[in-house]
């Protein structure tokens, strides 16, 4: 069975793909699009979640570091709390660590 797409999906991807201008084929370019814009929606509702269930805010201006900016999802009486929706492991764990050390230095 075939779902319907949302003309405005469609107009999306289309103008995405346009820009795009890597080696990736369009379809394997649309599944990484897929799954990196469901992993952002899922990582935006636990936000949403996490503030609610436990305070603080979520800072609307980012840290310049060496890399670019860091934005601090949640920060609470002064403690800035990093959120995770997916699973986690002890390498994406300390890379984000890693980040943040660099932050605060």
């Amino acid at each position: 069975m075939l779902l319907k797409v949302p003309k405005e999906w469609a107009d999306r991807i289309a103008n995405r793909f346009g820009k795009y201008k890597g080696l990736l084929t369009e379809e394997e370019w649309l599944q990484r699009y897929k799954t990196l814009y469901t992993n952002r929606t899922i990582g935006k509702l636990t936000e949403d979640q996490f503030e609610l269930l436990e305070g603080g805010l979520k800072p609307k201006k980012g840290i310049s570091t060496g890399d670019g900016k860091r934005y601090f999802d949640n920060v609470l009486e002064g403690t800035a709390r990093e959120v995770k929706s997916g699973p986690v492991t002890l390498s994406s764990s300390s890379t984000t660590i890693e980040a943040f050390v660099i932050t605060i230095n």
